[in-house]
Order: C-alpha cells, then sequence, then structure tokens
C-alpha cells in the first residue's frame, strides 16, 4: 500500500528527531558550503553515533555498494564527489519522496569523523527546511 506524501514526511521527521535526542556528541551547526547541518566527534563515538544515525537514517551505502542504489541516491554520491574508502552515504525516507542523507566522513587522521545531514532536493527555505533545522537546533 502506498505511503501518502504527508505520512513519509511524519515517518522522516519522526527518525531524524530519534537520532537527534540518541546523538552521544555535542552540537551541530549550519554547514553552507554543503547546505547541510553537520556534527565532528572523535572516532571513538562512532558505535554509538552509528547506533543514534540508524534511528533516522537506517539504509547505508559505501564504495562498495553506491553502484546497485537507486539513481537519485547515486546522484547524490555524485554531488559531494563520491563514496570513497572509510565514508559512507547514508539515507532516510522514501526515494520517491522526501528524501534525507547522511554524510559519513572520516578525517585524514582517522581520529575524527564529521556526519552532514541535508534534505535532498529541498530548498533552504522552504518550510520542510525550517523544520528540520529546529529538529536539531541550528540557524541557516
Amino acid at each position: 500500500m502506498p505511503v501518502s506524501p504527508n505520512e513519509a514526511e511524519r515517518e522522516l521527521f519522526a527518525g531524524l528527531r530519534a537520532l537527534k535526542a540518541a546523538w552521544p556528541m555535542g552540537g551541530w551547526s549550519w554547514d553552507s558550503r554543503l547546505s547541510s547541518i553537520a556534527s565532528s566527534f572523535g572516532a571513538h563515538h562512532s558505535v554509538n553515533a552509528r547506533s543514534a544515525i540508524e534511528k533516522g537514517l537506517p539504509t547505508v551505502w559505501t564504495r562498495e555498494t553506491i553502484s546497485t542504489a537507486p539513481s537519485r541516491i547515486q546522484a547524490i554520491a555524485e554531488r559531494y564527489e563520491g563514496v570513497r574508502k572509510g565514508q559512507m552515504l547514508l539515507t532516510g525516507g522514501r526515494v520517491d519522496s522526501l528524501l534525507a542523507f547522511g554524510l559519513w566522513w572520516p578525517w585524514e587522521t582517522s581520529e575524527t569523523v564529521s556526519l552532514r545531514v541535508g534534505l535532498d532536493e529541498v530548498e533552504e527555505n522552504s518550510a520542510q527546511y525550517v523544520r528540520f533545522c529546529a529538529i536539531f537546533g541550528v540557524s541557516l
């Protein structure tokens, strides 16, 4: 049975609220370069971070699996220069509806990881983006 756009949006935002509530590190900030919110943390927090991420962005794409992803997901990966070794593209929502993505990027030193989260194909000034930013306590 198809899910209505409103129901898909409610499900996605509920998952993002759960991710934020479970997030084991500090705050989030706006990354204007990638039109996303960001949080960086010590790699020793990775297990707890991944547990929180699964609540809102449960689908994981890696360098090895991105070629099997739907074209919309592959387009997100291409927009951010692909998925390199050690990186992950995480998604939540429905490919045919509102879709959130996360970029898991370990730093070169492997001591720090950044997670950036955004909404695909949504304008920053839209009501959906305002709601998204409010969940994470971030202002544009």
